[in-house]
């Protein structure tokens, strides 16, 4: 161990001004095949400072430091148990590290030493030493008078066994003090004479000196009593001055924790207010629109264009989408009851003004036949479709917000539009049959072409000598295509052809028209948002 010890002070802390004061052959408690060593160095110069190392032997044979700590950064020793004979120990840093002593005598020559220098170094940070023999420890109060001032070229004596190296300082001096005595080679003890008496010399002028500068010690001792008071006046008011900091310290904080729940508070009051506007021009109705919806005037120009623009705010103001935790607020609640109301209220006048309006329309005569007496002409409602274009929105509006009163306006428009038509239509083939026929022709002569043509059937029955028969329906109308005969005119064919396509003419955009009217004004070909899948 002492070449170890030897070897270890020469490459590892020597080069660094450490000198080396206790070392233990260690390995991990539960890695007991890795070992490495524990060492205790202090610097040989001012400020004085202990660390412990980890040293471990490379591959190459080489001691290199593994950790190091501070002796300031020990926070606990355990000495696992106080009679000593064991060989674990535990040294507690920023965490815990067990070790297993190889040698017991090396642990405890450094577990002494560790202690020894936590007493001397850290007086008032001294860490705490557990499971230690007491006679290891030693009296604290015979340590403390043991110690010694530190004088100009003192050294602090270690343990006996430490191997001390002559520094290059140390070896000159020696070597001068050689050449100075020319016996100190061949006659040792005339030389050790010499050195006592010199010793000797020294010590008697160091008492004298002693002696002569006792009043300057004491004045020096008074002075140094001052400074202590003043030093401990000093402290005293740092202690407060701290105290004040640690106070504002924590009123700031609180503080900062204040505004920052004002700053939150005020965040989320704004984005209330936000989110409360939003919801109020949401379902805001003005005071006009309001009036409107409970009285409306669809007679006028002015009326309607009134009640289609109430209509559409009141279908935004209730189709709104609010977040479903604001809809259960009593204020949106009572809104949404208003909207029901006027919306009720507004479906009814609706719904009466435009069935008055369907069925009126629908017993009126409008254009006939009548006016159309030189052709075959079907009469379109166009008149009609642009009397009800104008309410087109406020159908829009019941398909959207009241179904029922929808569909029953459509049965009423079907049930007064067909009546007309029936009844137009009805005439329109009725004159189509007649120009067939070929009776228009003859009405103006007084006598009946069904009389003439029975007359000219009969006749030809004589001439062909069979009996006569029942007359046959005239022309083409009334027959099966297998029955024509070969003596029906070509001109009442043709005739026939130009009447039927006329009538097919005449029937498509009539049918065209009504069709697109009711796409265009019942809304047929979009969805209603209650009717969404």
């Amino acid at each position: 161990m002492a070449a170890i010890r030897h070897t270890l002070q020469r490459d590892v802390f020597q080069p660094n001004d450490e000198h080396l004061l206790a070392i233990v052959h260690v390995s991990k408690l539960l890695k007991k095949k890795k070992t490495s060593f524990l060492c205790i160095a202090i610097t040989t110069e001012k400020p004085i400072c202990v660390s412990i190392y980890q040293v471990k032997k490379t591959d190459k044979n080489v001691f290199k430091k593994k950790r190091s700590w501070m002796l300031s950064e020990l926070k606990s020793v355990d000495g696992k148990n106080i009679s000593g004979d064991t060989h674990e120990f535990d040294l507690q840093f920023d965490k815990v590290f067990k070790w297993f002593a190889i040698n017991l005598q090396e642990r405890q020559n450094f577990l002494v030493v560790l202690w020894k220098q936590c007493f001397k170094h850290l007086p008032k940070q001294k860490p705490q030493f557990h499971n230690l023999p007491e006679e290891w420890i030693g009296d604290t109060g015979l340590f403390v008078e043991n110690e010694v001032a530190i004088t100009p070229g003192y050294v602090e004596p270690v343990e006996a066994e430490d191997y001390l190296v002559l520094t290059d300082r140390e070896e000159q001096d020696l070597e001068k003090l050689m050449s100075q005595c020319e016996s100190g080679i061949s006659n040792a003890e005339s030389f050790m004479e010499n050195l006592a008496k010199d010793l000797s010399i020294l010590d008697g002028e160091n008492v004298h000196s002693v002696l002569a500068s006792e009043q300057q010690v004491a004045q020096l001792m008074v002075q140094i009593e001052a400074a202590i008071a003043e030093a401990e006046q000093v402290e005293a008011r740092l202690d407060s001055y701290d105290e004040i900091l640690c106070h504002i310290r924590d009123t700031m904080e609180k503080m900062e924790e204040k505004n920052l729940l004002i700053e939150v508070a005020n965040q989320n009051n704004q984005k209330l207010l936000s989110e409360v506007e939003h919801v109020i021009s949401q379902l805001d109705l003005p005071h006009k629109h309001q009036m409107a919806l409970i009285d409306s005037d669809l007679t006028s120009p002015h009326g309607l264009q009134n009640a289609v623009a109430a209509g559409k705010a009141l279908l935004a103001a209730m189709n709104a989408e609010i977040h479903p935790a604001l809809v259960r607020l009593a204020a949106v609640q009572e809104q949404r009851k208003r909207f029901d109301k006027w919306k009720t209220k507004f479906s009814q006048t609706i719904s009466r003004h435009l069935n008055n309006l369907f069925i009126h329309l629908g017993n009126d005569a409008g254009e006939t036949l009548s006016f159309h007496a030189s052709d075959l002409t079907l009469p379109k409602h166009n008149s009609i479709h642009r009397e009800l274009e104008v309410y087109t929105e406020l159908m829009h509006w019941c398909k959207a917000m009241d179904r029922k009163a929808y569909t029953a306006l459509t049965k009423v428009y079907t049930n007064s539009l067909s009546k007309l038509y029936e009844r137009d239509i009805k005439q329109f083939f009725e004159e189509a049959k007649q120009q067939i026929s070929g009776m228009r022709e003859k009405k103006g002569k007084g006598s009946g072409s069904n009389q003439d043509i029975t007359g000219k059937l009969k006749q030809q029955a004589q001439n062909f000598g069979g009996p006569a028969k029942s007359p046959q329906p005239s022309g083409l109308l009334g027959l099966e295509r297998d029955q024509w005969c070969v003596d029906v005119d070509a001109a009442e064919r043709q005739r026939f052809d130009e009447v039927l396509e006329r009538a097919l003419a005449e029937l498509e955009p009539v049918c065209l028209a009504e069709q697109n009217f009711c796409v265009s004004f019942f809304q047929l070909d979009v969805l209603s948002p209650t009717t969404k899948v």
